[in-house]
Order: structure tokens, then C-alpha cells, then sequence
């Protein structure tokens, strides 16, 4: 089970321990058609201190079961004070051609948990990171289709060919900017199948563009 998905991992450790979903519910606190949820894949909002009693009651490592990191039972217990949750806004930021959300997609939002730690590292306030999905090939290797973001949206400064989230016309995109002398942005991909792009300086002042943030990090098959 060591890439599994949170769902895969929960129903087949609730058949192992011969744990079912109204007694999951019971024992962490929740309600049956939460666990219901979780276990048909419609995760809703998981947050910090829920997943880790999830893990415990479970017997496992929160990290593990959540994050795919470490092992899967631990010698010591993971502390709450070890995670942070931030949201998962479930709409798709296109390396390839632009696309459109609906408002019901912009409106679907759960939550992922994360290791304190990380953000510190990276000095990231998680209080400003968001998670988005990645869709279309133009920025592999680095991003791939189906690999999720975190977008630090504090972070709309743009820095010559860092990768970032942008609003432009009605699509949501994910490639590297680069600022002209002139004003304005080269749009570069790192798939060399795709051309560069420019968003004019005209383009700048009109309510279709919009700089998100900055990514952070990946989750997934790129190599950020």
C-alpha cells in the first residue's frame, strides 16, 4: 500500500482490523456519513486534528497514511502540533492550453494536512499556501498531468522563470513567467513542444489578468 491513496489505505486497513464505518465514526468522533465519504473517495474536509485520530485509531502513521512519507507504524506518535492543514481548492490550473471552471469546481474545497516542519524550511507561511491540480503536459518534467500544487498566494512578485498561477482571459494556468524590459511577460513552458507566449503590458491593466502565486512545491510525478 505505499503510494496508495488515503481512500485505498483506509478501506483496506477497516477490513483488516474488521472496522466498520459507523464504528470508525464513533471512535474518532465524527459522523457516519463523514467516514462514508472518506471511504467512497469524497473526502470533504479532513482537517489536522481529525486525521490524526483517524491514523490512531487506525494504528498508523499519520504521515503515512496522509503524505506517503516515512514509515507506515512509527515508534513514536506524531504530535498535532507537528501538522498544519491548509485548503485543497479543487479546480485545475492548465500547463497546456487554458481552461475554464465552473463556479460549482471553484466552490470544491477540502483540506490537506502537512508537516509543520516543511514550511519552516522553506520559510512559508502555510496560513498563505493553497493546493490546486495540475492538468495538461507543457511543464513536464517539472509538473505533470494530475500533480497537485501548493501556491503560496502572498507571493505575486514575479521572479524571472519561477513557476506561478495565473488568471489569463478565462483560463487558469501554470507556467513560468518572465518579465520584459517593456513591461508585460514571456510565458515559457518546459516542454519544448510548446511555443512561448506574451502577455502585453496593455494586458496587465484588464481584469482578465490576475497573478494567483508563486509555487512552492508539487505533489506528484514532476520533479520540481
Amino acid at each position: 500500500m505505499g503510494k496508495a491513496t488515503f481512500t485505498e489505505k483506509l478501506n483496506r486497513l477497516m477490513e483488516e482490523k474488521h472496522l466498520s464505518q459507523s464504528e470508525l465514526a464513533r471512535r474518532v468522533g465524527v459522523t457516519s456519513p463523514t467516514v462514508n465519504g472518506w471511504c467512497n473517495g469524497k473526502t470533504g474536509q479532513i482537517r489536522v486534528e481529525t486525521g490524526i485520530k483517524v491514523a490512531r485509531v487506525l494504528g498508523v502513521s499519520p504521515s503515512w497514511l496522509f503524505l506517503n512519507e516515512g514509515v507506515m507504524i512509527e515508534q513514536s506518535k506524531d504530535s498535532l502540533a507537528e501538522y498544519v492543514s491548509i485548503p485543497y481548492v479543487k479546480i485545475k490550473f492548465a500547463a497546456g492550453e487554458a481552461i475554464e471552471t465552473t463556479p460549482e469546481e471553484q466552490a470544491d474545497q477540502s483540506y490537506v494536512m502537512i508537516k509543520r516542519t516543511w514550511f519552516e524550511s522553506r520559510h512559508v507561511n502555510a496560513a498563505n499556501c493553497r493546493m490546486f491540480d495540475v492538468s495538461g503536459n507543457s511543464m513536464e518534467p517539472q509538473l505533470c498531468d494530475g500533480d497537485h500544487i501548493i501556491v503560496d498566494v502572498s507571493d505575486t512578485t514575479v521572479i524571472s522563470e519561477k513557476i506561478y498561477a495565473f488568471i489569463f482571459g478565462n483560463g487558469l494556468r501554470v507556467k513560468k513567467l518572465i518579465p520584459l524590459i517593456k513591461g508585460g511577460f514571456k510565458v515559457k513552458s518546459v516542454n519544448p513542444d510548446y511555443s512561448d507566449e506574451f502577455i502585453t503590458p496593455e494586458d496587465l491593466d484588464r481584469p482578465y489578468f490576475k497573478i494567483i502565486g508563486r509555487v512552492v512545491a508539487k505533489v506528484g510525478a514532476g520533479g520540481l
